[in-house]
């Protein structure tokens, strides 16, 4: 990871953003210690999404997690994957990704009076 870092600074790529993917989840769930110790140290991540995760169906027991203060998000749950590649070619349109990110089945939304308040919900 240091060289990828290393490599992105002498490149100018700009990779401060606080969230990563771990090829093809590894390591995300179930735990690979050595993953987030890195992710820490070298890229101050945040914030991660996992597929491997205990519980699928039904939707609303999906819940993120945080691990050695990275916060996890179960990705079935935000309907964002791989393919999705183009924001204007979201499934459905990009209005459903903009949705999903104020609100659905990823948040507890209060609905009252036309307002939206969303709150992502972490459980350790």
């Amino acid at each position: 990871m240091e060289k990828n870092k290393r490599f992105a600074e002498e490149h100018g790529i700009r990779v401060n953003n606080g969230y990563a993917v771990a090829p093809h989840h590894s390591g995300v769930y179930p735990v690979h210690q050595p993953l987030y110790d890195a992710w820490q140290k070298v890229w101050d991540i945040e914030i991660t999404s996992t597929e491997e995760y205990p519980h699928l169906r039904p939707a609303r027991l999906r819940r993120g997690y945080v691990y050695s203060g990275i916060q996890v998000l179960p990705r079935q749950t935000c309907g964002l994957f791989t393919k999705n590649l183009f924001y204007s070619e979201y499934p459905g349109g990009p209005q459903v990704l903009e949705d999903s990110i104020h609100g659905g089945e990823l948040f507890l939304v209060s609905n009252a009076k036309g307002t939206m308040n969303a709150k992502l919900q972490f459980v350790l």
